[in-house]
């Protein structure tokens, strides 16, 4: 993979709140930190906030987001546990141009890194928008980017946590344009498997 600057990339940090009580009915509480460096406007941005904590609250996991990467917030938390470190990667996949997103995990490295890549999920909104289904229904006629964005946060951070992929839900591997429609009409859901599973793991893997 070729090396990427951080200026050239949107970078976000996802920890599990150990040692912190999550709110009644959740799981737990993760916290995400983001540094937005030009790779998602910020109405995207804010669109894939908003995404990715209705798909995990589906799941009684709660999130935090911060906005990192400004002046007045760099989000320099030294000291901090960071379980999983999630990359949305301007630039495709080098070997397969069909991934959007992977976990990718190292013996060597302290964290897991999830990556996201975001030229497939612009070509996806793009496929659904020139669809019959895409000119037919508003709700696929009005997918963005930041639905996808938050979508592959949330499906990688079940993987983190150890779900596999699922038939159906947020865990499925291919969304069909029924799962999109889904997504856009706020149905879509991890399903009650994932959330058994999810309520055996307290943190996500880092190995």
């Amino acid at each position: 993979m070729k090396a990427i600057s951080l200026g050239a990339l949107l970078a976000v940090s996802l920890t599990s709140l150990s040692g912190q009580a999550a709110s009644p009915g959740e799981i737990t509480t993760v916290r995400l930190r983001v540094f937005a460096h030009a790779a998602v406007d910020a109405r995207n941005l804010e669109l894939a906030k908003a995404t990715a904590r209705t798909l995990l609250a589906s799941a009684r996991i709660g999130m935090e987001w911060r906005n990192c990467g400004s002046v007045e917030d760099t989000c320099d938390e030294r000291g901090e546990p960071v379980p999983v470190i999630v990359l949305l990667m301007p630039v495709s996949k080098l070997t397969r141009e069909d991934v959007s997103a992977e976990v990718v995990r190292s013996g060597s490295a302290p964290a897991t890194t999830v990556l996201v890549y975001l030229p497939n999920l612009v070509d996806r909104v793009r496929t659904v928008h020139q669809s019959a289904a895409g000119r037919s229904q508003p709700e696929l006629a009005g997918l963005q980017l930041g639905d996808l964005v938050g979508l592959a946060i949330a499906h990688e951070v079940g993987h983190a946590f150890g779900l596999p992929h699922a038939s159906s839900g947020v865990m499925k591997a291919r969304l069909a344009p029924a799962d999109l429609f889904a997504l856009r009409a706020s149905r879509l859901a991890f399903t009650s498997r994932d959330i058994s599973a999810l309520s055996r793991a307290s943190a996500p893997r880092v190995h």
